[in-house]
């Protein structure tokens, strides 16, 4: 192995996104030093089963699944260095700085360092319980099993899946949200509703449309007191964290990088000259949706791999050969006995149908941007899931699609243009009321008159809807107007969240 810089390769981040880049680097034929930097002391173990398996207590924490065998982590040849956390770059002299202040210079430089998990500043660290890894999971595990009474900030996958399990355990459980309905943001409102739906018919209390204003821990026993934003107030033993996460970019203030929620890359997932981001951290400009960070499972082995292939084929001189980064995201969730499955983009949608839905709990929604199918998700129906994965990218409409599904349209999907408009802008004024429920009636006025200003001409496009709804989650936002545009676009997630 060659030990210059030109022959060698630095990775940091050990995560799955990082590991699929160094299996990637090897299948392609780079056969030069490939330094890995990794902040924890060990491995990370593969994160899907920390909040299904290993919180419910079907599984011990030793049979975490790691991303690596021994036999393929000694096949891959890697100098790995844990313990060890990179915190600072120099682009122009190609070099990272670690911890320990040690130089390592590079030829090529992948990061994958993930995400951290969003802690509300109401919170006391040391009161709350995110899970990012094996041991906020196990820690987690045990408080449950000395709790009575769980809080859980978020509901979004992790939040959903987090209640699950403390229902399993048969714990009094309150679920809070700003969002409307439960993963509202990443599904839309109508997937939203009916996992409202699900969730309380299996016992947990749901709170939507509110927030955590503060939180009281007390002092002689465990527990806290929670005031929320709709006036109401509760108790509870443990708090868990799932609102979201954040890309792990700290380390690169000051480098040179475009950092804006993610590093900032082009269509290919490059950052910088020779130098790829990948997974919860990047922020790539998709050739057809624009810039998006994406926080599923899938996306970051599938990046991982891209973002590794392009940078090989760029030390090669092979640029021209690169292929944009254009996935069709696949993540899916275990809870209260059943399995959501998605694919694709729904938060560019402007219309969901659904297709398919019973009462055995089948339910298949398919989401629309101008009448051209972009995502699908739903319940008990795995092999439709499936197939639309490799369907989406080229079904013209929603006829297409179904027929590649064998299935009949429905008999809403037969609406002219006009009629899509007038339904497109009847749910928008319904999203308002929704989410304004609970707001003082002055601010509800507020809020139709600015819609209003567009919404006579039928013309809220898919972005103006989107800024809409950014603002809602986010509470009013008085300086909203129509002609504000949401300049990106970004996947919350599944763990939030490598499910």
């Amino acid at each position: 192995m060659s030990g210059s810089a030109a022959g060698r390769i630095v990775v940091v981040g050990a995560g799955l996104a990082g590991i699929r880049a160094v299996q990637a680097l090897r299948s392609q034929g780079f056969t030069g030093l490939i330094v890995v930097f990794e902040a924890a002391s060990e491995l990370p173990c593969d994160r899907p089963p920390l909040s299904k398996q290993i919180l419910s207590g079907e599984w011990h924490a030793s049979e975490a699944p790691g991303l690596l065998s021994p036999v393929e982590l000694e096949d891959l040849d890697l100098d790995l260095r844990l313990g060890r956390a990179v915190r600072s770059v120099d682009l122009e002299a190609g070099m990272v700085t670690d911890d320990r202040g040690e130089r390592t210079s590079y030829g090529g430089l992948l990061i994958a360092t993930g995400a951290h998990a969003n802690v509300m500043s109401v919170f006391d660290r040391a009161g709350t319980y995110p899970i990012r890894d094996l041991g906020d999971s196990i820690r987690l595990r045990s408080a449950l099993g000395r709790a009575s009474r769980v809080a859980i900030i978020g509901a979004g996958v992790l939040g959903v899946e987090v209640a699950s399990a403390a229902r399993d355990l048969d714990l009094a459980v309150t679920l809070i949200d700003v969002s409307p309905a439960p993963m509202a943001s990443s599904l839309g409102l109508e997937m939203g509703r009916r996992i409202a739906d699900l969730v309380e018919s299996n016992g947990v209390s749901l709170i939507c449309g509110s927030s955590v204003e503060r939180v009281e821990l007390a002092e002689r026993e465990a527990g806290a007191s929670l005031w929320l934003s709709s006036g109401q107030s509760l108790q509870a033993d443990v708090i868990v964290s799932a609102a979201g996460a954040s890309a792990a970019t700290g380390w690169l203030d000051g480098s040179g990088f475009e950092v804006a929620d993610g590093v900032v890359c082009d269509a290919y997932s490059k950052a910088a000259k020779g130098v790829y981001a990948c997974g919860d951290v990047a922020r790539w400009m998709h050739p057809e949706f624009g810039s998006m960070r994406a926080q599923h499972w899938s996306n970051a082995a599938e990046q991982g791999i891209a973002a590794a292939t392009n940078l090989y084929l760029e030390l090669q001189g092979l640029e021209h050969e690169r292929r944009p980064y254009e996935p069709v995201p696949y993540f899916w969730s275990d809870h209260f006995g059943c399995r959501l499955q998605a694919v694709g983009h729904p938060q560019v949608a402007d219309e969901t149908v659904a297709v398919k839905e019973d009462e055995n709990g089948t339910l298949l929604l398919v989401y629309l941007l101008e009448g051209r199918p972009v995502a699908a998700a739903g319940y008990r129906c795995a092999r439709a899931i499936a197939r639309c994965k490799a369907l989406i990218p080229r079904a013209s409409n929603l006829r297409a699609l179904l027929e590649g599904l064998d299935m009949d349209l429905p008999s809403s999907a037969g609406l002219s243009h006009r009629q899509h408009a007038c339904r497109k802008h009847e749910a928008t004024f319904g999203f308002v009321d929704r989410c304004a429920a609970k707001l003082l009636e002055r601010e509800q006025r507020e809020i139709r008159t600015r819609i209003s200003e567009c919404g006579d001409s039928l013309r809220l496009d898919r972005l103006q809807i989107a800024a809409l709804r950014a603002e809602q989650w986010k509470g009013i936002n008085r300086d909203w107007s129509p002609t504000r545009l949401a300049p990106t676009i970004t996947h919350p997630s599944a763990m939030d969240d490598h499910s």
